[in-house]
């Protein structure tokens, strides 16, 4: 089923969002590619979030002071669209992890509450 444009116009408010915040997102596709003889190639990993990505993150001096990446996903919905039963469980995943899970709808962005 194709994107709707207005939650491409969502995805794109949230990239630009997020990143005002220091996040380094990067759209990631879930779907069916034709080729031009008409063969289908099935692209991405079901249930993985639209956009992901990292948070840069200062490591502390006690624990020598890198910088490391914290993963983040961000799953967008617009209107009253709803998380499908494996968006639900990667972003369950991440957040249990460590990572940082949102769900955007219609410009609020949420942590990922399990359940939601």
């Amino acid at each position: 089923m194709p994107k709707t444009q207005p939650e491409t116009a969502d995805r794109r408010n949230a990239m630009v969002r997020f990143s005002k915040r220091g996040y380094r997102l990067f759209r990631y596709f879930v779907g069916t590619l034709y080729t031009r003889q008409g063969h289908p190639v099935a692209l991405g990993v079901p249930g993985v979030s639209d956009l992901i990505g990292f948070k840069p993150y200062v490591v502390q001096p006690d624990d020598v002071g890198r910088t490391l990446p914290i993963l983040t996903a961000v799953e967008v919905k617009h209107g009253r669209g709803r998380l499908r039963e494996e968006q639900k469980r990667f972003l369950k995943m991440v957040a249990d992890a460590g990572g940082e899970a949102w769900v955007t709808r219609d410009d609020t962005d949420t942590l990922w509450k399990d359940g939601e």
